[in-house]
């Protein structure tokens, strides 16, 4: 996406801040196990044990590359599970979370990244060796990763019935009350909730109540705030709306990225489809057809 290079600056603290945040979390005893003594005797102790849950599947959004990908990355790790990243439509972010996480404490291979298309996606949740997915995307994208969860439960596979987490786009909408100071409002409604992150954020508002005492001096102050909105070169600080990115130089770009000579893989052509043996080995990086 064309997002202005003062928003992914943004980005960058916002991961750094979540992924702090979320090992605070665990250190303060988010992960211990917590008693329940009301349900105790003397022949019976009651506590709740949280565990790994081994190899999580995340499939990550290309609006918060860094962002979205930091939340489930970190959160698997703490609680003592391996990820495979799907970051196709940034390849080079996977790497770097590869590089930067795929060894800790000395144990190898933590976080691998996958560069598939959407069919090899799918066979990975129906045929290969995880355990959890966790996917951000569109509605349609967490119906079809549904799917593939169901369709796993028939397949001979070491563990045929697994969960899914999906962080869906919705139809967020907003209220202005009669009380509200419309200047924020129309601030917080039109420049943040629509118009933060090029518009491209899954809770983005998407329509607007108000009441009928500020319609109009409502749509007044939208419009001017839409009007100062200056689309243009994303390296520049004027730049508010980066331009989109067009599909076939990203998708160039991917495919510059699979022909490095470092990444070990299959031929990275549409002919080169992988066995199941090759999807269920994570133990190395791997790059399918995209």
């Amino acid at each position: 996406m064309g997002k202005p290079f003062e928003a992914a600056k943004e980005e960058i603290e916002y991961m750094v801040e979540r992924a702090a945040y979320l090992c605070r979390f665990a250190r303060d005893g988010a992960l211990a196990a917590p008693r329940r003594p009301e349900y105790e005797d003397s022949g019976f102790e009651g506590r709740i044990e949280c565990r790994g849950k081994g190899v999580v599947y995340i499939i990550s959004p290309w609006n918060y590359p860094l962002f979205c990908a930091i939340n489930g990355t970190i959160c698997a790790l703490l609680s003592g599970s391996a990820v495979l990243l799907k970051h196709t439509t940034t390849p080079s972010v996977g790497d770097h979370f590869e590089k930067a996480f795929g060894t800790l404490a000395g144990i190898d291979h933590l976080v691998t990244q996958a560069v598939v298309d959407f069919d090899v996606s799918a066979r990975l949740i129906e045929e290969a060796d995880i355990n959890h997915v966790a996917f951000t995307g569109s509605v349609q994208g967490g119906r079809v990763v549904q799917q593939s969860v169901a369709k796993r439960a028939f397949n001979e596979v070491p563990d045929p019935f697994i969960q899914c987490s999906l962080e869906l786009g919705g139809s967020d909408a907003c209220y202005i009350a009669e009380d509200a100071d419309l200047e924020q409002a129309a601030f917080w409604a039109v420049k943040i909730g629509r118009l933060h992150n090029s518009g491209q954020s899954c809770c983005a508002v998407k329509r607007v109540y108000v009441h009928e005492r500020h319609y109009e001096r409502f749509l007044e102050q939208a419009q001017a705030i839409m009007e100062a909105e200056r689309c243009g070169d994303p390296m520049l600080p004027e730049t508010t709306l980066g331009r989109c990115t067009a599909a076939r130089r990203r998708w160039a770009g991917s495919s510059r990225w699979c022909a490095r000579p470092s990444v070990s893989a299959p031929a990275c052509s549409a002919a080169a489809t992988p066995s199941r043996s090759e999807m269920c080995s994570f133990s190395g990086r791997r790059c399918w057809p995209t």
